[in-house]
């Protein structure tokens, strides 16, 4: 067997590889979680539109905001939750209020005709279509 291999197991600094693993593992956990918090979407196009299916479990369609500036489609979810619990015997309210906004930007190749956005909430699914102009040119 290496000495240099059994003199490196007993190092003050054995286990600090597996410690800076763990941190980096930690960190990416974390990551991850932010990026679910992201709103799922899929696009295609066909000759003459372009459709966005927005995946969104669990969401009202009260909680959806669509807003058009010039290339850029701007979705955004704003959910309020409230929970009150009151209790007559002991005289106890509580009241917990939290609100959560999440939002993401499409840019298109095209300038989006406002007017012309359609978008139909079916299920858990929002479908956005959108015209393309100058088709058939």
């Amino acid at each position: 067997m290496d000495k240099r291999k059994d003199k490196q197991l007993d190092l003050p600094f054995f286990g600090l590889s597996d410690y800076i693993d763990s941190l980096f593992e930690a960190s990416f956990e974390k990551f991850e979680m932010l990026l679910e918090d992201k709103i799922k979407i899929d696009t295609y196009e066909t000759v003459d539109k372009f459709i966005i299916a927005v995946f969104l479990s669990g969401t009202n369609p009260d909680q959806v905001n669509l807003d058009v500036s010039g290339n850029e489609l701007k979705i955004s979810v704003n959910e309020t939750k409230i929970f009150e619990e009151k209790r007559d015997e002991d005289n106890y309210y509580s009241k917990e209020e939290s609100y959560h906004r999440t939002e993401r930007v499409i840019a298109l190749p095209f300038l989006i005709p406002e007017q012309q956005v359609n978008a139909e909430f079916t299920g858990e699914t929002l479908k956005i279509t959108i015209p393309k102009k100058d088709v058939g040119k």
